[in-house]
């Protein structure tokens, strides 16, 4: 069998890599968008910072329901409804 010119191996690490960067690089660059957010919002700095908190509370629960499968087959039982509706 003959090997492919490219590896595609190293475009799928660095793909990863990237993605994960940029999801990371969302929660840790809050602080730098703190003070525009209260003045746009108006909020107080209890609430915005009490949405954040909540968020990165989500966001582990749903990593350990991902690691464990489950959130995929939610979203396939999810998918499955939403095409028996149309």
């Amino acid at each position: 069998m003959k090997r492919p010119m490219f590896f595609y191996g190293h475009t799928i690490v660095a793909s990863g890599f990237g993605i994960q960067a940029i999801g990371i690089g969302t929660f840790v660059a809050f602080g730098v968008f703190f003070k525009p957010l209260l003045a746009d919002f108006g909020w107080s700095r209890a609430t915005l910072s009490g949405a954040h908190s909540l968020a990165i509370l989500i966001a582990g629960l749903l990593g350990i329901l991902v690691g464990r499968g489950k959130v995929c087959r939610i979203t396939l039982k999810e998918g499955h409804l939403k095409w028996l509706i149309r």
